[in-house]
């Protein structure tokens, strides 16, 4: 392949998710399938848009803190994240937070980030989902009753090779 101007897109691809799924656990943790591994790397001054979209939701009144983070390789990509400060933890985007009429709600939470890993190695970029203090819910409402006002959703991970 000839080489491409500056900012053509060589390689795109998405993943979905609809499944449902909760988490507890207050280390980041890889969510349900929002992984894509990016192969055939075109060179090193490749670069890797990367755009998520996720539904997210915790119980009403939930002290839910932590949220999503990108990551590569297995490693959350520290310049995906807030500043570090102390003993809060850095975050690419905030989980739901709950709030007392709002457990049949999800609630989108979107990002975009640029990665420049300098290599023609596969890159596996990732979410990683992580909560404090409740129970953080993806792609269903806390409150997942068989009603016709419950909502369900899906999430996404796009992943774009830029020349």
């Amino acid at each position: 392949i000839g080489a491409f101007p500056v900012g053509h897109i060589l390689n795109i691809q998405q993943v979905t998710s609809t499944a449902t799924s909760s988490t507890t656990n207050g280390s980041f943790l890889v969510p349900v399938s929002l992984a894509i591994t990016m192969t055939n790397i075109q060179s090193t001054t490749s670069k890797f848009m990367c755009v998520a979209h996720i539904n997210t939701s915790s119980p009403a009144g939930a002290n839910a803190g932590g949220g999503f983070a990108l990551a590569n390789g297995g490693t959350v990509i520290a310049g995906a994240t807030g500043d570090a400060a102390s003993n809060r933890t850095r975050i690419t985007s905030q989980a739901a937070l709950g709030a007392s009429s709002d457990t049949w709600r999800m609630f989108t939470r979107g990002f975009s980030y640029i990665d420049s890993p300098a290599s023609v190695s596969d890159q596996t970029y990732e979410i990683r989902w992580r909560t404090q203090g409740s129970t953080t819910y993806l792609n269903q409402a806390a409150d997942d009753g068989d009603n016709a006002d419950r909502v369900r959703g899906m999430s996404s991970l796009i992943v774009m090779e830029i020349a």
